[in-house]
Protein backbone atom coordinates (compact mmCIF):
# COMPACT_ATOMS: atom_id res chain seq x y z
CA UNK A 1 0.00 0.00 0.00
CA UNK A 2 2.82 2.28 0.94
CA UNK A 3 4.98 1.71 -2.63
CA UNK A 4 1.83 2.17 -4.09
CA UNK A 5 0.74 5.35 -2.69
CA UNK A 6 3.98 6.49 -3.02
CA UNK A 7 4.31 5.82 -6.63
CA UNK A 8 1.09 7.88 -7.57
CA UNK A 9 1.74 10.54 -5.29
CA UNK A 10 5.16 10.78 -6.67
CA UNK A 11 3.55 11.20 -10.41
CA UNK A 12 1.41 13.56 -9.14
CA UNK A 13 4.02 15.87 -7.98
CA UNK A 14 5.85 15.50 -11.22
CA UNK A 15 2.78 15.61 -13.00
CA UNK A 16 1.54 19.01 -11.09
CA UNK A 17 3.22 21.88 -13.61
CA UNK A 18 0.95 20.23 -16.15
CA UNK A 19 -2.46 20.05 -13.94
CA UNK A 20 -1.75 24.38 -13.27
CA UNK A 21 -1.12 24.74 -16.68
CA UNK A 22 -4.51 22.95 -17.72
CA UNK A 23 -6.74 24.23 -15.05
CA UNK A 24 -10.08 22.91 -14.17
CA UNK A 25 -10.83 22.31 -17.76
CA UNK A 26 -8.24 19.23 -17.06
CA UNK A 27 -11.13 17.85 -15.47
CA UNK A 28 -13.70 18.39 -18.53
CA UNK A 29 -15.25 14.75 -19.22
CA UNK A 30 -18.19 13.23 -21.02
CA UNK A 31 -17.27 10.05 -19.74
CA UNK A 32 -16.66 9.48 -15.62
CA UNK A 33 -18.01 5.83 -15.59
CA UNK A 34 -15.84 4.92 -18.03
CA UNK A 35 -13.07 7.09 -15.96
CA UNK A 36 -13.82 5.47 -12.92
CA UNK A 37 -13.60 1.41 -14.00
CA UNK A 38 -10.19 2.69 -15.17
CA UNK A 39 -9.43 3.76 -11.79
CA UNK A 40 -10.34 0.69 -10.18
CA UNK A 41 -8.73 -1.45 -12.67
CA UNK A 42 -5.70 0.37 -12.26
CA UNK A 43 -5.34 0.20 -9.04
CA UNK A 44 -6.25 -3.00 -8.58
CA UNK A 45 -3.75 -3.61 -11.39
CA UNK A 46 -0.72 -2.16 -9.29
CA UNK A 47 -1.78 -3.22 -5.75
CA UNK A 48 -1.43 -6.72 -7.01
CA UNK A 49 1.40 -6.52 -9.06
CA UNK A 50 3.37 -4.99 -6.21
CA UNK A 51 1.71 -7.54 -3.74
CA UNK A 52 3.14 -10.35 -6.31
CA UNK A 53 6.28 -9.29 -6.34
CA UNK A 54 6.75 -9.76 -2.66
CA UNK A 55 5.31 -13.41 -3.10
CA UNK A 56 7.04 -14.70 -5.81
CA UNK A 57 11.16 -14.19 -7.17
CA UNK A 58 11.08 -11.44 -9.85
CA UNK A 59 11.69 -14.14 -12.86
CA UNK A 60 8.54 -15.99 -12.21
CA UNK A 61 6.13 -12.68 -11.36
CA UNK A 62 7.55 -11.11 -15.00
CA UNK A 63 7.27 -14.86 -16.83
CA UNK A 64 3.58 -14.68 -15.67
CA UNK A 65 3.31 -11.08 -16.82
CA UNK A 66 3.67 -11.83 -19.89
CA UNK A 67 0.16 -13.74 -19.89
CA UNK A 68 -1.29 -10.24 -20.59
CA UNK A 69 -1.86 -10.01 -24.11
CA UNK A 70 -3.91 -13.20 -23.90
CA UNK A 71 -6.46 -11.10 -21.65
CA UNK A 72 -6.01 -7.79 -23.74
CA UNK A 73 -6.88 -9.62 -26.87
CA UNK A 74 -9.67 -11.55 -25.38
CA UNK A 75 -11.14 -8.34 -24.00
CA UNK A 76 -10.47 -6.30 -27.23
CA UNK A 77 -12.08 -9.07 -29.03
CA UNK A 78 -15.21 -8.11 -26.40
CA UNK A 79 -15.57 -4.75 -26.01
CA UNK A 80 -13.44 -3.39 -28.87
CA UNK A 81 -14.76 -6.19 -31.55
CA UNK A 82 -11.37 -6.09 -32.47
CA UNK A 83 -10.25 -8.95 -35.74
CA UNK A 84 -8.44 -12.07 -34.62
CA UNK A 85 -6.32 -13.63 -36.71
CA UNK A 86 -5.59 -17.57 -36.60
CA UNK A 87 -1.87 -16.73 -36.91
CA UNK A 88 -2.18 -14.02 -33.92
CA UNK A 89 -4.75 -16.59 -31.79
CA UNK A 90 -1.39 -18.70 -32.62
CA UNK A 91 1.80 -17.19 -31.32
CA UNK A 92 -0.52 -15.79 -27.89
CA UNK A 93 -1.28 -18.98 -26.77
CA UNK A 94 2.32 -20.52 -27.90
CA UNK A 95 3.85 -17.50 -25.73
CA UNK A 96 0.85 -18.54 -22.99
CA UNK A 97 1.97 -22.32 -23.22
CA UNK A 98 5.51 -20.38 -22.17
CA UNK A 99 4.13 -18.83 -18.88
CA UNK A 100 3.13 -22.03 -17.87
CA UNK A 101 6.19 -24.02 -18.57
CA UNK A 102 7.86 -21.14 -16.58
CA UNK A 103 5.42 -21.52 -13.61
CA UNK A 104 5.57 -25.47 -13.79
CA UNK A 105 2.29 -26.31 -11.69
CA UNK A 106 3.29 -29.17 -11.33
CA UNK A 107 6.82 -28.86 -9.08
CA UNK A 108 5.06 -26.30 -7.03
CA UNK A 109 2.24 -25.51 -5.22
CA UNK A 110 0.17 -22.84 -6.82
CA UNK A 111 0.43 -20.24 -4.24
CA UNK A 112 -1.58 -16.55 -3.75
CA UNK A 113 1.52 -15.09 -5.20
CA UNK A 114 0.17 -16.70 -9.03
CA UNK A 115 -3.24 -15.66 -8.46
CA UNK A 116 -2.60 -12.36 -7.72
CA UNK A 117 -0.34 -11.81 -10.89
CA UNK A 118 -3.25 -13.14 -13.03
CA UNK A 119 -5.65 -11.08 -11.87
CA UNK A 120 -3.09 -8.11 -12.35
CA UNK A 121 -2.83 -9.22 -15.67
CA UNK A 122 -6.50 -8.98 -16.50
CA UNK A 123 -7.09 -5.73 -14.29
CA UNK A 124 -4.17 -4.34 -16.70
CA UNK A 125 -5.75 -5.51 -19.60
CA UNK A 126 -9.18 -3.86 -18.46
CA UNK A 127 -7.79 -0.45 -17.76
CA UNK A 128 -5.90 -0.72 -21.30
CA UNK A 129 -9.11 -1.80 -23.08
CA UNK A 130 -10.92 1.86 -20.68
CA UNK A 131 -7.90 4.17 -22.49
CA UNK A 132 -8.02 2.52 -25.71
CA UNK A 133 -12.20 3.63 -25.58
CA UNK A 134 -11.51 6.77 -23.73
CA UNK A 135 -8.68 8.17 -26.23
CA UNK A 136 -11.49 8.35 -28.83
CA UNK A 137 -13.23 11.43 -27.00
CA UNK A 138 -10.25 12.34 -23.98
CA UNK A 139 -6.92 13.69 -24.20
CA UNK A 140 -4.20 12.34 -23.00
CA UNK A 141 -3.60 14.69 -19.66
CA UNK A 142 -7.42 14.63 -18.93
CA UNK A 143 -6.71 10.54 -19.02
CA UNK A 144 -3.51 10.81 -17.19
CA UNK A 145 -5.06 13.23 -14.61
CA UNK A 146 -7.82 11.79 -13.06
CA UNK A 147 -5.68 8.32 -12.95
CA UNK A 148 -2.97 9.83 -10.94
CA UNK A 149 -5.24 12.08 -8.62
CA UNK A 150 -8.05 9.51 -7.89
CA UNK A 151 -5.53 6.50 -7.37
CA UNK A 152 -3.00 9.05 -5.16
CA UNK A 153 -6.34 9.84 -3.15
CA UNK A 154 -7.64 5.97 -2.63
CA UNK A 155 -4.22 5.03 -1.87
CA UNK A 156 -3.59 7.82 0.34
CA UNK A 157 -6.92 6.91 2.70
CA UNK A 158 -6.06 3.25 3.18
CA UNK A 159 -1.76 4.39 3.49
CA UNK A 160 -2.87 6.57 6.61
CA UNK A 161 -3.91 3.22 8.47
CA UNK A 162 -0.89 1.53 7.63
CA UNK A 163 1.47 4.47 7.28
CA UNK A 164 5.30 3.69 7.65
CA UNK A 165 7.87 6.44 7.07
CA UNK A 166 10.10 5.26 4.48
CA UNK A 167 13.92 5.61 4.91
CA UNK A 168 15.94 8.18 2.75
CA UNK A 169 16.79 5.96 0.30
CA UNK A 170 13.75 4.04 0.30
CA UNK A 171 12.25 7.86 -0.55
CA UNK A 172 14.83 8.24 -3.55
CA UNK A 173 13.61 4.82 -5.13
CA UNK A 174 9.64 5.71 -4.80
CA UNK A 175 10.52 8.73 -6.18
CA UNK A 176 12.01 7.33 -9.27
CA UNK A 177 9.17 5.43 -9.44
CA UNK A 178 6.68 7.65 -9.42
CA UNK A 179 8.88 9.42 -12.11
CA UNK A 180 9.55 6.54 -14.52
CA UNK A 181 5.82 5.28 -13.66
CA UNK A 182 3.88 8.85 -14.80
CA UNK A 183 6.32 8.80 -18.01
CA UNK A 184 5.62 5.66 -18.92
CA UNK A 185 1.67 6.27 -18.12
CA UNK A 186 2.30 9.34 -20.88
CA UNK A 187 4.03 6.84 -23.55
CA UNK A 188 1.31 3.77 -23.02
CA UNK A 189 -1.42 6.32 -23.28
CA UNK A 190 -0.36 8.26 -26.31
CA UNK A 191 0.55 4.99 -27.77
CA UNK A 192 -3.31 3.82 -27.55
CA UNK A 193 -3.69 7.16 -29.08
CA UNK A 194 -2.41 6.38 -32.26
CA UNK A 195 -3.03 1.97 -32.67
CA UNK A 196 -5.43 1.37 -35.17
Amino acid sequence: VMVMFMRYFFGLVFFTPFIIRAGTKGFTTSRPILHLIRVVALGVAVSCTYFTYRKLPLTLATSIGMSGPLFTTVLAMIFLKDHIRFSKWMLILLGYVGVIVAVRPHELTINIGVWTALIANLCASLSLICVKLLTRTESTFTLMLYANTATTFIAGLVACVVWETPSQADLLALVAVGGFGVFSQYCSVTAMRHAT
